[in-house]
């Protein structure tokens, strides 16, 4: 077989190799995404949950470890009257959200 046949077949099979390896870690980065974000919206559904009902050690705790991970977690209106909602959360969600700093 003559050499740049043979480059040419290897180069191919290279370029295949990473082609697939591109794709799969493109699927495992999709599943950990996913994974990440069921594990953050629950921990912040729980904070929310405790300080709604002022059990602020779990909800300091909660808001401490999502903190470490590089989480903030926004405050929404949840656990105020419609009429008692301070000035400084006004037009935020009724549930807490958050962004990763």
């Amino acid at each position: 077989m003559p050499l740049f046949a043979l480059l040419k077949m290897h180069i191919d099979t290279l370029i295949y190799d990473l082609k697939r390896t591109t794709e799969n870690l493109g699927q495992e980065l999709t599943t950990y995404q996913r994974n990440h974000n069921i594990l953050v919206n629950g921990l912040v559904k729980m904070h929310q949950e405790a300080r709604v009902a002022k059990d602020y050690k779990t909800s300091d705790s909660l808001r401490n470890i999502l903190s470490s991970a590089g989480v903030i977690v926004i405050q929404g209106t949840a656990g105020y009257a419609y009429d008692e909602i301070p000035e400084r959360l006004k037009g935020r969600f009724v549930d807490d959200t958050w962004r990763v700093k």
